[in-house]
C-alpha cells in the first residue's frame, strides 16, 4: 500500500527512530499504528514536492490477515469523537485509528460544517479533537463558538506551529489539552482519556 502527502516547501522531517526519516504527519501517524505494531516494512520515496510511504505487509501461504493485537495504551471505548482537520488524510487516518482503539468517530474536514453539525445536537459528542490552522474558522475559534452551545464539552486542540495559540491561551480559553504536531499515537490516546476521565469525575462531584 502507498500513501502520499505533498511536501510544503518548509516542510520539516522527523527522524522517529532508526528506520526513516519522513515528514512529521505521515510518518508519526503510520509508522505508530502500521509500521512497528505489525513488524512491516516501510520504504519512503521523495520525489520534489511529494513523498511517498510504501507499506509492505507479508502474506505466509494461505493465511489471511489477523486482528492487531490489542496494547496496553490501546483501551477498548466507545465514546463518541468529533476529528476535525481540514487534511482529508489526516481527517481518514485520525478517524480509523481512533475507530480501531474503540471509539465511535465522525471525522470532518471543514470546520464550520463540523460547528453547524455539533449545533443539531450538541450532546451527540463526548469529546472534540481538532486541528488548529484551518481555513474560515480555526481550532481555536471553532472550540470557543462550540463552548457557546455547550460549555462542558471536553476538546483537545492540535497544532504544528501557530503564534495565535500556545498551551497557556488554551488553558485560559478553557480548552482542556493542547497537543504539539507530530503527535505520536500512544500519547494521543492518553490524553483523550485523562480528558475524559476529567469530566467524567467533575460530573459526579457536580451531580
Amino acid at each position: 500500500m502507498t500513501i502520499t502527502e505533498e511536501n510544503p516547501s518548509n516542510t520539516s522531517y522527523h527522524q522517529p527512530s532508526k528506520y526513516f526519516p519522513i515528514p512529521t504527519h505521515i510518518g508519526k501517524i503510520v509508522q505508530d499504528r502500521v509500521v512497528l505494531e505489525n513488524h512491516n516494512q516501510a520504504e519512503p520515496e521523495f520525489s520534489g514536492q511529494r513523498t511517498a510511504l510504501n507499506l509492505h505487509f507479508p502474506m505466509t501461504g494461505n493465511q489471511t490477515p489477523t486482528a492487531v493485537e490489542e496494547k496496553e495504551y490501546l483501551p477498548r471505548r466507545t465514546e463518541r469523537i468529533l476529528f476535525v482537520d481540514d487534511d482529508e488524510m489526516l481527517a481518514s487516518l485520525g478517524e480509523q485509528l481512533l475507530t480501531a482503539s474503540g471509539y465511535q468517530v465522525v471525522a470532518m474536514t471543514d470546520s464550520i460544517e463540523a460547528l453547524k453539525l455539533f449545533s443539531t445536537n450538541s450532546e451527540r459528542f463526548d469529546l472534540i479533537i481538532t486541528d488548529q490552522t484551518m481555513p474560515e474558522l480555526t481550532g481555536k475559534d471553532m472550540i470557543q463558538e462550540l463552548k457557546k452551545i455547550r460549555a462542558d464539552i471536553p476538546t483537545i486542540l492540535c497544532t504544528g506551529f501557530s503564534n495565535k495559540i500556545d498551551e497557556e491561551l488554551a488553558k485560559q480559553l478553557g480548552i482542556d489539552a493542547f497537543m504539539m504536531k507530530p503527535i505520536d499515537l500512544p500519547n494521543l490516546l492518553q490524553t483523550i482519556r485523562r480528558v475524559l476521565e476529567k469530566k467524567k469525575i467533575f460530573n459526579k462531584q457536580t451531580s
